[in-house]
């Protein structure tokens, strides 16, 4: 029904059939089906958006398909397909405000709304071939050995369990900025063939829950919104990523890596001096919010954990007395960080804001500016470092010092175990 011939790579070209899309990285001499979600339907037409090269098909009463960035299936080759694996160039990619209205108002069900391209950088990977399982070796040796009629070995139980027990293979990805620190790693599937996986530009979440978190019954979330907890926004710069395969317990490093840039607009009218320290103030503020971050996760965890060492003072077969007091000063004084750190205890009609609220308000000033950081930001910044260090080394006493003394103290009085408290 349709062909066409890719604008960069004339040997690039593309088909249109009764029953699916297919392309040819050899000038048409063979042709490989594309597939990824895109079901066996007569394609009618094809075209090319040159901007952000992006394919786009017309289909026989199952409306329009769009491939984003078809860019790496020039980069495929014979040679390419047949290595072992292979990580394609990264596209530069654009840091901006996302908007979270669903457009669609009260429109109703009926009303089209397609589901925008995937935010932050888009990772493209082959495999030539999806790692087995233990499990899957085992049916084929058996499958071989029935074929030849042979006898084969009936699994042990330690087999049947090492099978059971055995990590997914995938992918890891490690995405590193300038200065080669690790910003995020993300995991894929270690599927055969040509997949993608997307970075969000955040880094790694300051806390992982106990138990996943669940969506409540009939809420849907936002296009690109994620449950759990969150990491900061990595400030824009350049970044390189590299892969690793993991398999049968072992990490392996996969050859090749790929730089890309994480842009936002106007920047390209800055001298270089001006990009140099809006950079460093960048990393500053990014290190600083991961701190702040890390220290609000700590002191709720140890609230929690005074919360039930005052219920066990409270329980002790002894005399309490001092226990419970001790309890007591340990939860006014976590109180305390908590309101210095995230505020909540306010003691006027306009509360000082707290630190992290002060550190947020910085990168989200700073995060997309095209401009050298101002005077005010400065100072802001160094107003709360001057704030954090002593929170934090209050913090550290308490966790460090003060807490795990009343365990050991509540532990010889006999009183209840709290949890993470092992018997002495």
């Amino acid at each position: 029904y349709a062909i066409a011939e890719d604008y960069v790579n004339p040997r690039l070209l593309f088909a249109g059939t009764e029953f699916g899309f297919f392309f040819s990285i050899d000038g048409g001499a063979k042709w490989i089906q594309m597939k990824g979600n895109l079901p066996t339907i007569a394609i009618r037409d094809i075209a090319i958006q040159k901007q952000e090269n992006d394919l786009v098909l017309a289909t026989f009463g199952r409306g329009f398909y769009v491939l984003d960035n078809y860019a790496p299936l020039r980069q495929i080759s014979n040679e390419t397909l047949n290595q072992n694996s292979a990580l394609f160039p990264v596209k530069n990619a654009l840091m901006y405000v996302r908007s979270n209205a669903p457009f669609t108002g009260f429109q109703g069900a009926n009303f089209y709304l397609a589901p925008n391209p995937s935010y932050g950088a888009t990772f493209t990977y082959y495999l030539k071939e999806a790692p087995k399982t233990l499990k899957q070796k085992r049916q084929e040796a058996e499958r071989e050995a029935e074929k030849r009629k042979q006898p084969f070995h009936y699994p042990t139980i330690e087999e049947l369990r090492a099978e059971t027990e055995e990590e997914a293979s995938a992918l890891l990805f490690t995405i590193t900025d300038a200065d080669g620190k690790i910003a995020r790693r993300i995991t894929a599937p270690a599927a055969q063939g040509i997949q993608r996986v997307t970075w969000d530009f955040r880094s790694a979440p300051p806390s992982i829950p106990a138990t996943p978190p669940q969506l409540p019954a009939g809420l849907v979330l936002p296009e690109g919104a994620t449950l759990g907890p969150q990491g900061q926004l990595v400030m824009p710069g350049k970044y390189t990523v590299t892969t690793e395969l993991r398999a049968g317990g072992t990490v392996t490093a996969l050859p090749g890596s790929q730089t890309f840039e994480v842009t936002v607009e106007g920047r390209e009218r800055m001298t270089a001096e001006e990009r140099a320290n809006l950079a460093d103030f960048q990393r500053k503020v990014s290190a600083l919010q991961r701190s702040v971050g890390g220290a609000v996760d700590v002191a709720t965890a140890s609230k929690t954990k005074i919360n039930l060492l005052k219920r066990s003072a409270q329980e002790a077969p002894a005399q309490n007395k001092n226990l419970v007091e001790e309890a007591k000063s340990l939860d006014q004084k976590i109180n305390d960080i908590l309101n210095d750190l995230r505020g909540g205890r306010e003691n006027s009609d306009i509360p000082t804001p707290p630190i992290n609220a002060r550190v947020e308000n910085i990168a989200d000033a700073t995060r997309l500016s095209s401009t050298r950081p101002t005077q005010t930001q400065l100072n802001q910044y160094e107003y709360t470092v001057s704030r954090f260090n002593p929170v934090l080394a209050r913090l550290q006493s308490l966790v460090d010092v003060e807490i795990p003394r009343l365990e050991k103290a509540l532990d010889a009085a006999g009183a209840p175990l709290t949890p993470g408290r092992l018997p002495q």
